[in-house]
């Protein structure tokens, strides 16, 4: 039994295979959709700064139709064999994929027609508000997996966050309420790329890295300590959007580069103790998503200093 998850008793905390095949399914078909949708507005891309149109809507084809709904299936599944907690209810299971599959295409099709009202229905029904209860209810009187919890507890606020400003940002459209809807859209991108998926996938690394490599995970507190880190460049980096302000988004990107640094030292240190000598093809697409994490980190710290010195 490694990395503290109790698969005594699994088969009872898994819900009926048809629920994340369901999301599964839609991420797949998503993702042919995607590149055809990308292909369409390729012309367009280079110049695209914001705004409704095809662009965002091929975007959101790749957002919503393939990274959310993956991250909602697995977590679904996952959290409640990891954290031995029960399965959510199936039916409830069922309201969030049918809410998440008719808001996404109504979100889709009014960035593609232009529509505003469109926009709005379908960010307020795609069914992030009944996830996030489900896996808040998964995560309340958990035993064990501190660390994941946090991380899913902050994807959670993230994906929260990211859906009212997405609601924020359509109704804007017509009535224009926001200082600056720029600065929102790119906060709402922040807390939907860097906050949910970000935070979500590194805090189900620390449940799958140990389990593929036959590991148990280095004991201390440098993991816990590339959480707050990074859990506090988010909030920075949001904040210094929304203000304009150019040191508090510094701050962020070096608190975001060390914690990306920690985590992946972490992580190394997790492999170096493993049990499977030979490690499978899969490990090389995650060593080079630990490789392109600190490079993204080391580019954003890299060009928030000639803006902060003007």
């Amino acid at each position: 039994m490694f990395a503290g998850v109790n698969i005594a008793g699994a088969g009872q905390r898994l819900l009926h295979e048809r629920i994340p095949m369901r999301f599964f399914g839609i991420a797949v078909t998503a993702h042919v959709l995607a590149w055809a949708a990308l292909a369409g507005v390729a012309q367009g891309m280079p110049g695209f700064v914001g705004g409704i149109g095809p662009e965002i809507a091929a975007v959101h084809v790749l957002t919503l139709g393939v990274l959310v709904v993956t991250a909602m299936g697995a977590s679904l599944q996952m959290l409640p064999v990891a954290l031995s907690r029960p399965a959510p209810p199936e039916a409830a299971c069922e309201v969030v994929f049918w809410t998440f599959a008719a808001g996404a295409v109504l979100l889709i099709g009014g960035f593609t027609a232009t529509a505003p009202t469109i926009i709005a229905a379908g960010a307020a029904l795609v069914g992030i508000g009944i996830y996030a209860v489900l896996i808040g209810r998964t995560l309340i009187g958990h035993r064990g997996q501190r660390l994941v919890a946090l991380h899913v507890w902050a994807a959670l606020a993230s994906m929260v966050g990211a859906a009212v400003l997405a609601v924020l940002l359509a109704t804007d459209i017509d009535y224009g309420f926001l200082p600056d809807h720029g600065r929102a859209a790119l906060a709402h991108a922040l807390l939907a790329s860097y906050g949910f998926m970000g935070l979500l996938a590194l805090g189900f690394s620390h449940i799958l890295i140990p389990m593929f490599a036959i590991a148990q995970a280095p004991q201390g507190r440098i993991s816990e300590v590339a959480f707050w880190l990074i859990a506090t460049a988010l909030v920075a980096g949001v904040l210094g959007v929304l203000l304009g302000s150019t040191p508090v988004a510094a701050i962020a990107v070096i608190a975001g580069f060390a914690g990306a640094g920690l985590h992946v030292r972490f992580m190394v240190a997790t492999l170096q103790g493993r049990m499977r000598k030979r490690l499978g093809p899969e490990f090389l697409l995650i060593g080079t998503s630990w490789a392109l994490l600190l490079a993204r980190a080391f580019s954003d710290h890299s060009r928030s200093y000639p803006a902060a010195a003007k």
